[in-house]
């Protein structure tokens, strides 16, 4: 049934149930608009509604920081009216019982949608990353969401809104009266703002972008809509945004949701069920870490990598064949574990590689290869370096090999960040005699403390090459054969 409405055209779609039968959530209106920015067009499901239960918030996992930073960083960057739903976190477990570490997290890969890409490819690779999702272009915003969601009776998106009716509002006001849809009470101490994205410009103009998108003013005024439905209208109202809602505990209900609001400027606001206390929103200690899989060496590397620099520890990779890993794309939680708890559980999902630990150095490497490899068991009449930083150090060791001129390397400039400089800079001194390859890579990396090697045999994408990785910096040396 279609119906106009006396002040302005509104096309409302009316679900099948009787009216009289579908519960329904309380009106919010505010000074009426002489006509509304927009009227949503889609239908409803019924929903039962209630007092919302005022809850402790839970703080976010860094599983959970990690992909509603990437999916808020697609949708700023994506410049059109979209709605992302994510599945409910954590399947949760008997208490007690740590947490499984594989899961199905979705999958948002960084910078989406790149460059020469059109929504819809971007949309497409979101999907196919991520078994059980589906994205639909069915109006004015173009949704993803979880398949079957819009039919799920338990899920508070589906609740239908008899009116949301605001006039003249900047969004922290909008969100302040979309709260009070599900609690009287709601306050804007529940609305926070201020997360920059990664829009480039001078900051001062981009500061005043993003202060422009919060302070907007616009008008909505729908009715008989989901509560979905009056995020459409949000967001197209506004006009430079998307919507994304998230859910802190198992059931898709108002009292665990995150409902936050992209700008397109690279900002957003959230709203939240309950006022957050003071440190709600500051970053976990924990660094989040999750491993795409199936695993490959080089996010085997990484992730291990990243460990080691963080603890402070020193290790070696000799890589092989790739890993021949046969798993379904999900993603490895190594948040909050060490470095020795990391390294088995990566290993797991990499068959063909084992570690070892010698003279306090960490190797990852294919079993015997160590012993085997030609690079690493080349032995050397003598080597010395005396208070030279580590790049120096890694020509110094090719000029030793091949008996040549100093020449610098391969790597990256140097940082103009100072503890990155300060790793790259700082000094080494080793002497050995009649080392190996080896044996000289494993006293620069403890001399300095901080740096991992690398050893990477030749193949079909390049020489043979070795490296020394510290935090934000690497240096490598490459050549097609080992002198005679």
């Amino acid at each position: 049934m279609h119906t106009n409405r006396a002040f302005g055209i509104c096309v409302v779609v009316v679900g099948l149930a009787a009216a009289s039968s579908v519960p329904r959530i309380a009106n919010v209106t505010g000074s009426r608009p002489t006509a509304p920015a927009f009227c949503s067009l889609v239908g409803f499901s019924p929903r039962a509604s209630g007092p919302v239960p005022q809850a402790s918030l839970a703080p976010l996992t860094p599983p959970q920081q990690l992909v509603l930073g990437r999916t808020a960083a697609f949708l700023a960057v994506a410049g059109v009216p979209m709605g992302v739903e994510l599945r409910p976190f954590d399947a949760g477990t008997p208490p007690g019982v740590p947490p499984p570490r594989v899961k199905e997290y979705p999958v948002v890969p960084p910078g989406l949608p790149q460059p020469g890409r059109t929504i819809k490819e971007s949309l497409d690779g979101f999907v196919a990353a991520n078994p059980g999702y589906e994205w639909i272009a069915d109006g004015q915003v173009t949704r993803a969401r979880p398949v079957g969601t819009v039919t799920d009776s338990a899920n508070w998106l589906n609740a239908l809104v008899e009116t949301f009716d605001i006039r003249d509002q900047a969004m922290v006001e909008a969100l302040t009266a979309f709260g009070r849809l599900f609690d009287p009470a709601y306050d804007d101490s529940r609305v926070l703002g201020g997360r920059e994205g990664g829009v480039p410009g001078p900051p001062g103009a981009r500061l005043t972008a993003i202060e422009e998108a919060k302070a907007h003013r616009f008008s909505v005024l729908v009715a008989k809509t989901t509560v979905r439905g009056v995020l459409d209208a949000i967001v197209l109202g506004h006009g430079a945004a998307g919507w994304l809602v998230s859910f802190r505990g198992t059931a898709p209900t108002f009292a665990n949701s995150r409902v936050e609001i992209v700008f397109w400027k690279g900002a957003s606001v959230l709203a939240l069920p309950v006022a957050p206390p003071a440190r709600a929103l500051r970053t976990d200690a924990t660094t989040p870490m999750l491993v795409p899989l199936p695993l490959t060496f080089k996010t085997m590397r990484l992730a291990l990598n990243s460990l080691a620099v963080k603890e402070t520890k020193v290790m070696g990779f000799l890589l092989g064949r790739e890993c021949a890993a046969n798993e379904p794309t999900r993603m490895l939680d190594l948040s909050g574990l060490t470095l020795a708890e990391a390294v088995p559980l990566v290993l797991s999902h990499c068959p063909g590689y084992e570690s070892q630990t010698v003279n306090g150095v960490l190797t990852v490497a294919p079993p015997g290869a160590l012993e085997r490899d030609r690079v690493l068991t080349t032995r050397l009449r003598v080597f010395g370096v005396a208070n030279m930083p580590a790049w120096g150090a890694l020509d110094a060791l090719r000029r030793t090999l091949f008996r040549e001129a100093p020449r610098s390397p391969a790597g990256r400039p140097m940082s103009p960040m100072p503890a990155v400089r300060d790793s790259q800079m700082k000094p080494v001194s080793v002497k050995l005699d009649k080392p190996t390859v080896r044996q000289v890579l494993d006293a620069l990396v403890t001399a300095h403390g901080a740096l991992t090697w690398v050893c990477e045999p030749a193949s079909d994408n390049g020489p043979m090459r070795l490296s020394l990785e510290g935090s934000g910096w690497s240096v490598s040396i490459s050549f097609g054969r080992l002198p005679r």
